[in-house]
């Protein structure tokens, strides 16, 4: 079953072991994810929409505004832009 779709700024950390954390927050501040409310922990499957833009800081990447988050019925992880305002 698929996980309801989360909004907001996304950062993404490479893992280790080869998979991503996820994390959904309220704001980026200097490249670290703030009052976090949503995160996916090592999804070995992510998919980021190669139009979104992404800032890197170390072995992170995230949004400079609102995108949103869901998994698939196939485990894998969506970063993309929200689609409701486009």
């Amino acid at each position: 079953m698929a996980i309801p779709v989360d909004r907001g700024f996304v950062h993404v950390t490479d893992e280790n072991d080869g998979t991503r954390t996820i994390r959904v927050c309220a704001e980026v501040v200097d490249g670290a994810p703030r009052r976090t409310y949503a995160q996916y922990q090592h999804q070995p499957s992510v998919m980021i929409d190669p139009s979104l833009r992404l800032l890197r800081t170390g072995r992170a990447a995230y949004t400079d505004r609102i995108a949103e988050v869901f998994v698939d019925d196939g485990g894998t992880a969506h970063v993309s832009h929200v689609h409701a305002l486009q």
